[in-house]
Parts: C-alpha cells; sequence; structure tokens
C-alpha cells in the first residue's frame, strides 16, 4: 500500500516535471505558434515527452508486477547482528578461537577471477544473521568498488525462508526478486532486456501480465549479460528452497560470469559441499568464538542480578562465561536459549551455584535442548494443564495458516498477532455477532499486547513476535497503525520449527489439543471475518476489501473441500460487507463459482508446464469465464451517480471480472 502510494507520487512528480520542461522550452527558445519551424520543433520536443511518458509507466507497472507482498518479510525478520559480533569477516586475520582455516572474503570480493563465495554452517550457528550483517557493511561497499574499477554496480539480495510464503521459498519468487532490484538500478536497462513485452505495451497497452519463471529467466539473462556493469548477488538460506537443491545449485553457477559476483550461505549439505567447497568458503561455527563470547559477556555484564553476584563470587562467575561458549559449539541459537534460561535464574535469585547447575543440566545439542523447552511446557513442567493445551493450539494455528491453500493471494506465510488474537478465539461464530466498525489505534494496541503476552507466557520461547522490539521498547504512541497492526507471529528459528513439526513431536501436540476436535479453519474462518469487519479506515481501499474477501473465500472452500458442508451463513456474511460498501448484492454460490475460474487462472499463469499448454488450457478457462459473464448482475445506472458506477467497476475489476 505504501509503495501505491509513492509510485503514484511519482508519476504525478513526473508528469509535472515534464509540463514545466515544456512550458520552459517554449520560452527559453521564444517559439511562436505563427512560425512553422517552431511549431515543427515543438512536436519534435512533446513526441520525446510523450515516449519519456509511456517509458516510464511501462517502467512502473513493470517493477509493480516484479514486486510481491513479502518480498521484505525475511529480510526484517533476521536478527540484527549483535554489537562487535563478525567484525572478523572483513579482515584479514584469523579470528580469535576460531578452529579452521578460511578463504578470505575481502580478498574474494576483489579478485577477479572467483566469482562464488559459500558460507556455511549447521543449524542455528548464525548465517542469516553474518549474511544480512555483510550486505549492508560499509566495508562491502568499498571492496566492491575496488572491483568494479568505475563500472555501474548492481547489488541484489534474497533470503530464502520456507517458514515463508510460496514465493519466499521458490526459484519464482527468487527471479522476480532479483529482475525487480536489477531493474531498480537501470531503468533502460529494464525495458531493454523484455523487448517482446515493451512491443506489445508500445502498441497496444499489453506486456504487463504476470510473469512466468521462464521468462524471468531470459529477462534476468539479458540484464546480467550486460558486460558494461558489474552484479553482486546475495542468496541465503540455500537449504530452504522448496525445490530440489541441484536446481537451486545449477541456477547459481549459470549465473556464473566474470562481471558477477554470488555470496551464497546453507546448511552443509552433500549436495552443497560437492557444488561449493572448491570454491572459496568459510564453515561458520568455527569461526565465532570471539563472538559468542561477547554477546554473553554483555548480557550477563548488563544484568544488575549477575553484577551482584560477580561481586560475591568473583572465582566461580569468571568459568561460567567459558561453560557456554565451550558448550556451545558455535551454535549461536543455542546461545541465545540457554542465556535466557540464565537470565531467568538470575530473575529469581539463583544462587552461582544454583546457575551452574542449571548450564550444567541443559543438553548441548539444540534438538535435546528443545526437547527441556517442551518438557517444561508440559503440565508435569511448570506450566498450568490449560496453558500447555493453549500452546499446542497456537502451533496448530500457525500450522494451518502456513498450509492453507490461498488460491489467490499465495499460500504460506506467517499470520499478524491481531488475526492469530481473534483466531484465539473459542467461540467461532463471535464474528457473525461483530458490527462493521473499523478499529482505532488504541483497540489494535489492547488486543496485540493481550495475544503477545499470552504466546510469550505460553511458548516458553519458541516463538517470537516480528518486529516485537517495537511493541517491547517503544511508546505505542510512537508508532504508526501499519506498524501495528502488521506484527506478526512465527517460530524463533526455522530449527523450532522443525522439531515441533517432527512425527513424534506432532503427534503429542495433536492429543493435547484434541485431535479433529480442534476447529483450525473454523477458527481461522472466525479471524478473518473479524478482520473483514474491523480492519482500521486506512484499509478501507478496494483493494484492501478484496483482499479480505478473498481470505474469507478460501477459507470457505476450504472448509467446504473437508467437510462437503457449503458455508452459506458464513459467506452471506462475508458478503455483506461488499453490499455495504458498493450496493452489490451477490449470492454465495455465484461468488465462488467466479473465485474458482480466477483460481484456475492463477494456477496456469504461474505453472510451470510448457507455455504452449498453459495458453490452450488457459484458452478453455477463458472461454468459460465469458459465459459467465452474461449470468452476473449489470452494473447500476449512472443516473445513481458516476462516482459509484467508477467504484463498482473498480472492485469489479478487482475480483476478476471482464
Amino acid at each position: 500500500m505504501e509503495r501505491m502510494r509513492k509510485v503514484q507520487d511519482y508519476e504525478e512528480s513526473r508528469v509535472d516535471k515534464g509540463h514545466a520542461e515544456l512550458l520552459s522550452a517554449i520560452h527559453s527558445n521564444g517559439w511562436e505558434v505563427s512560425r512553422p519551424q517552431d511549431v515543427v520543433q515543438f512536436s519534435q520536443r512533446l513526441n520525446a515527452h510523450a515516449s519519456a511518458n509511456t517509458e516510464a509507466r511501462f517502467y512502473e507497472t513493470i517493477l509493480s508486477r516484479l514486486y510481491f507482498r513479502h518480498l521484505p518479510d525475511r529480510y526484517d525478520s533476521i536478527p540484527t547482528a549483535h554489537v562487535e559480533t563478525f567484525q572478523w569477516l572483513f579482515s584479514e586475520d584469523i579470528p580469535v578461537g576460531s578452529k579452521a582455516h578460511w578463504n578470505s572474503f575481502p580478498t574474494w570480493v576483489q579478485e577477479s577471477n572467483s566469482e562464488i563465495y559459500w558460507i556455511a554452517g549447521k543449524p542455528g550457528s548464525g548465517k542469516s544473521t553474518l549474511m544480512k550483517y555483510l550486505y549492508h557493511h560499509h566495508s562491502l561497499s568499498a571492496l566492491l568498488e575496488q572491483w568494479t574499477q568505475g563500472k555501474p554496480l548492481t547489488k541484489a539480495g534474497f533470503y530464502f525462508w520456507n517458514s515463508g510464503s510460496a514465493m519466499q521459498m521458490s526459484h519464482l519468487g527468487l527471479l522476480q526478486a532479483l529482475v525487480h532490484a536489477c531493474g531498480s538500478d537501470d531503468m533502460n536497462a529494464l525495458i531493454a532486456a523484455m523487448p517482446e513485452r515493451w512491443q506489445e505495451y508500445v502498441a497496444y497497452g499489453g506486456g504487463v501480465e504476470p510473469f512466468q519463471e521462464s521468462e524471468l529467466r531470459r529477462i534476468f539473462r539479458n540484464i546480467i549479460s550486460d558486460e558494461s556493469r558489474r552484479f553482486f548477488f546475495l542468496i541465503d538460506g540455500l537449504d530452504e528452497f522448496s525445490g530440489e537443491p541441484r536446481e537451486i545449485i545449477n541456477f547459481v553457477l549459470d549465473t556464473v560470469r566474470p562481471n558477477v559476483k554470488i555470496c551464497v550461505a546453507s546448511r552443509p549439505w552433500i549436495p552443497f559441499e560437492d557444488a561449493f567447497q572448491q570454491r572459496p568458503s568459510l564453515l561458520l561455527q568455527w569461526l565465532t568464538h570471539r563472538d559468542i563470547v561477547t554477546y554473553v559477556t554483555e548480557h550477563f555484564h548488563e544484568n544488575e542480578h549477575f553484577v551482584r553476584l560477580r561481586a560475591c563470587y568473583p572465582a566461580e562467575s569468571q568459568t561460567l562465561i567459558p561453560k557456554i561458549v565451550e558448550k556451545a559449539s558455535g551454535v549461536f541459537l543455542w546461545v541465545y536459549l540457554v542465556v535466557q534460561s540464565l537470565l531467568e535464574g538470575l530473575s529469581n535469585a539463583d544462587r552461582m551455584s544454583d546457575l551452574q547447575a542449571r548450564l550444567a543440566a541443559l543438553p548441548s545439542d539444540l534438538e535435546a535442548l528443545f526437547d527441556v523447552i517442551l518438557a517444561r511446557l508440559r503440565p508435569t513442567g511448570r506450566l498450568q494443564p490449560n496453558y500447555y493445551e493453549q500452546a499446542c493450539e497456537t502451533f496448530r494455528l500457525l500450522r494451518a495458516y502456513r498450509e492453507a491453500p490461498r488460491h489467490i493471494l499465495g499460500g504460506g506465510g506467517n499470520p499478524t498477532l491481531l488475526a492469530l488474537y481473534f483466531a484465539d478465539d473459542p467461540d467461532t461464530t463471535s464474528s457473525f455477532r461483530a458490527a462493521f466498525s473499523p478499529m482505532g489505534k488504541a483497540e489494535i494496541c489492547q488486543k496485540t499486547e493481550q495475544m503477545r503476552r499470552r504466546i510469550k507466557a505460553r511458548s516458553g520461547g519458541l516463538l517470537e513476535m516480528q518486529r516485537a522490539s517495537l511493541v517491547d521498547d517503544q511508546d505505542e504512541e510512537d508508532m504508526d497503525i501499519v506498524t501495528i497492526y502488521d506484527h506478526t507471529v512465527s517460530y524463533l528459528h526455522r530449527t523450532a520449527r522443525d522439531y515441533m513439526e517432527s512425527e513424534e513431536i506432532w503427534q503429542t501436540v495433536l492429543e493435547a489439543s484434541g485431535y479433529a476436535a480442534f476447529p483450525c479453519d473454523k477458527r481461522w474462518a472466525n479471524a478473518h471475518l473479524w478482520l473483514q469487519k474491523t480492519s482500521p479506515r486506512i484499509f478501507s481501499s478496494a483493494v484492501q476489501a478484496v483482499e479480505s474477501e478473498y481470505r474469507c473465500l478460501d477459507i470457505a472452500i476450504t472448509i467446504q473441500e473437508r467437510t462437503g458442508v457449503f458455508q452459506q451463513d458464513y459467506l452471506e456474511e462475508v458478503l455483506r460487507a461488499t453490499a455495504r460498501d458498493y450496493g452489490i448484492k451477490r449470492s454465495p454460490h455465484a461468488v465462488v463459482e467466479d473465485y474458482r475460474i480466477m483460481t484456475e487462472q492463477v494456477r496456469v499463469s504461474t505453472s510451470p508446464v510448457a507455455d504452449g499448454a498453459a495458453s490452450d488450457h488457459a484458452g478453455s478457462i477463458t472461454q468459460k469465464a465469458k459465459k459467465e459473464v452474461a449470468l452476473r448482475p449489470k452494473p447500476p445506472s449512472a443516473k445513481k451517480g458516476q462516482h459509484k458506477r467508477r467504484r463498482w467497476f473498480s472492485i469489479r475489476k478487482l475480483l476478476g471480472n471482464p
């Protein structure tokens, strides 16, 4: 939404600037309409201005097509590196306490005959945090400047995330992100890379349909084949790619060119070792000894309880930190969880001997540590019986949301804190009684804060709120309503999700939450309807209205497919919103049928099948869609107001009607 506003502002400022330039040319050249040569020159200038406008409109349209909703989410969710950690990466010296040789990253960046650098590390070692750190580090900019030798540079990054949406873990998402970044740097290069689309746009306003993966591959190759430019790509989480490892490996290897450098990160799986181990690389867990010492030391020294204990037991306190570092084996996630446990002990007035015992009782293996955390969540541990049950319900809600078959908006992703608040309501029909009344900032803050505290008290630290620092450390008055509204909930780390959703552990989650008796789908249906009715006024545009309706249609169709029962009452309540805002009355059956047609069109347009086969299938769908047009209601008469008519056509187009 913010991006669309910026695009609109850009368009308006560009048009105003063009008009000003034309007026300036008329005055500075003294053109007169009575002189034919002046008319010719003005006509030439006007044509050039119109051509530039056409290019700019096409460029912004294509950038908007390439951008997708969840593009920045993974980057935003990665923790920022702790102060004074990872500084060794831009040094030629071997990090203090490291156990292995590594290839110098600065040397690799400056070398002209080395294209790939591989950062490997075991789960939880901090690979994504390191990648985020290096991408924006000023030293990287300086090194790249030396490598480019004055040639234009394009820098782009992509962070695979298999806990996110389908686009965040797919080849299509990677290509759209990289082409978008390359195009954002150079309008002419982007237009030149897709000549067919540009010709269609000039000829009849075409060329703006969704991209297919095969086309994006060609466009990407066209862009990076420009030897007058240099390209630096960072691709994190190759092991979180949804396809086969060989597919993403082949993409990396095919991208290699003398004018391209690629830094990739992954777990040290055998396919990645075979592909990259002969290239410059590092194994992260062998290089972070000093970083972990810094992290643990600062957290303890900032804790007033530890400072007092250290004064009373100086000898014992000096041994605690080295024991933590040794036991961590280079896994930052383990360190984070253990430090939180020890800080909790300090808050409970643990003695130094208690802290030593607590540390000794915690296993050094990350999965075994998750076992301990989960044991504390169970009724036999520290939580009340209903707390454990509620935690398991939350785990199921998160998985159901991520795996829901999103037909139009795309599957996957993590729910907002506010959406989870409504899904947490045991009354799955409460939304039917809700009024169509947008929430204000104070109400949203109250609900999100309540849900944040419930999750924190019940999840044992396995779940976290993205941008939670805004809630914890910043006054709510300093936050805009969009920021509060968009807080999301996810697992602390991929390893935590993999552990909880492993076959053995998931069975305990199902058992604690009542197996099929827990109505995940109906909980989410209730939540989506609540959001449709109460979204704040800043989201009241037609686009937001349609997106909200789509989510409700998705879950209604899902419930019907799983139960065989058409959700008549629910859909009627959903459609009341459109009837209220746009004066359009539609039957639930007709809307569901329209939605299924659009779903099939989206599926075909993004299918990896051959272009010809996709076109043939899309053609049959289009014919079916045309037959549906005759059955749809005619638009409101112009006599009822041109404004209402325009709104009706807008929402009609957004709903996929011809």
